[in-house]
């Protein structure tokens, strides 16, 4: 199982905390944390351990990498200087005691008890945790499934998809759906299914928007990366989270890919192979795209590091932190020129006070350049939008029109970190 590093990716105020226990000096006294099993199903008065051999296999290897440190950085989550050194001195060397591995245990008991540094115990609660909740939510899936439909068995795989383990878990199967959202996955599993021979039932939302189609259903079909050959730079495609997605979108593309998969199955009718459907939610209109395979792509022979391929390669501009904007905007801020590159629901949920909202989209579009240009002119022009990303792709877009633009650093993110803790998250 690869090590959490997401949870503590987007958890800063873990971090936080880890921080300000340096900088005052209580970041090495001892500390306690239980880990309790708080409910059983229905009509059960105890329940059976499992799990906890993963939980402290992900403990004991646990380690922040240069890249992700590097992330943290560029980011504004962390400062560069004694937290990044301990961070990459981070290893735990406390004691976890508790029960083992099939042992019975009762509603409120603590199954693990965590001693160690302060430090220590608040990186390794958001390790555990979300090993935890990731094996919580995959059988919540499962136990859904079989409410749904009891006819149907269910197989769960409780561990992250790989590269090492991707062709395994697909051999065993006459097909595959995807429904994840993040290109690493996506490329993976597109890969996997080409080197297995098995069919990819593609499905992918946006917003108001949504695609699905059949990829590798014959050697002659084409497969995601005749779609997408490489992965779209950073801050072009905004995640979910930044963008968001109409509630019924996923259920209606879900829909569409089930009705495939039964096509397939059963060899009935005409799967979308070499046909991309694209649905407009907004004007409810559904479009055919024709899709064929690239016949000078390179082939696809071996699984690899899908998430450096992926990884966000940083863009090279003036960055500031949120706590220095903050002194600016309580200084002499006359000539001071916030903008806000988010999307307008973005903005209706939180706001920095006086920036101005030109969304990403209308810079690179080119429609907001001449705005950008007068306000830009004779005053120091600052960007910033959800973590840092596509605030740093406007720079560098501005940047191409001859207009200075500094990026804030984390964004309004950091900015409900370490300026004002009652701003409102998404």
């Amino acid at each position: 199982m690869e090590p959490p590093t997401s949870a503590l990716l987007t958890d800063h105020y873990e971090l936080t905390m880890v921080a300000s226990a340096l900088e005052s000096g209580v970041a090495h006294r001892r500390a306690v944390f239980e880990v309790f099993a708080r409910r059983l199903p229905a009509g059960r008065a105890y329940g059976v351990v499992a799990g906890i051999d993963r939980v402290l296999d992900a403990v004991s290897r646990f380690r922040f990498d240069d890249t992700t440190i590097e992330h943290l950085v560029r980011t504004g989550v962390v400062a560069d200087g004694e937290m990044t050194d301990w961070l990459r001195g981070y290893r735990f060397s406390g004691d976890i005691t508790g029960y083992a591995e099939g042992e019975l245990f009762f509603p409120y008991s603590p199954v693990l008890t965590v001693t160690g540094s302060f430090a220590e115990c608040v990186v390794l609660e958001t390790v555990m945790l979300s090993v935890l909740n990731h094996d919580c939510a995959v059988a919540s899936a499962a136990a859904r499934i079989a409410d749904l439909n009891p006819h149907c068995r269910v197989e769960a795989h409780p561990v992250r998809l790989s590269a090492a383990n991707a062709l395994a878990l697909c051999a065993d199967y006459d097909l595959v759906c995807d429904g994840t959202d993040n290109f690493p996955s996506r490329y993976l599993i597109n890969d996997a299914c080409v080197l297995g021979g098995k069919p990819l039932i593609y499905g992918s939302v946006q917003r108001f928007d949504g695609q699905a189609s059949v990829f590798n259903l014959t050697k002659a079909s084409p497969n995601y990366r005749d779609l997408l050959p490489e992965p779209p730079p950073p801050g072009a495609v905004p995640s979910c989270s930044a963008a968001g997605v109409m509630g019924v979108m996923p259920g209606l593309i879900g829909m569409i890919q089930a009705t495939e998969a039964i096509k397939v199955i059963t060899g009935i009718g005409s799967p979308l192979d070499g046909r991309l459907l694209v649905v407009d939610a907004l004007s409810m209109r559904f479009r055919e795209l024709r899709l064929q395979r690239d016949p000078s792509r390179a082939p696809i022979t071996e699984l690899i590091d899908y998430g450096q391929v992926c990884a966000d390669r940083p863009v090279s501009v003036a960055s500031i932190s949120v706590v220095e904007l903050k002194s600016m905007l309580d200084g002499d801020a006359g000539d001071l020129v916030l903008v806000d590159v988010r999307n307008p629901p973005e903005a209706e949920v939180c706001s920095i006070p006086g920036a101005r909202l030109i969304p990403l989209a209308s810079i690179e579009s080119g429609e907001a350049i001449g705005q950008l240009r007068e306000l830009a002119a004779g005053a120091r022009l600052y960007v910033h939008c959800k973590a840092g990303g596509r605030s740093a792709r406007a720079a560098a877009l501005l940047a191409e029109q001859g207009i200075e633009a500094i990026n804030v650093a984390g964004g309004i993110d950091a900015w409900a970190d370490q300026v004002d803790p009652t701003m409102a998250r998404y």
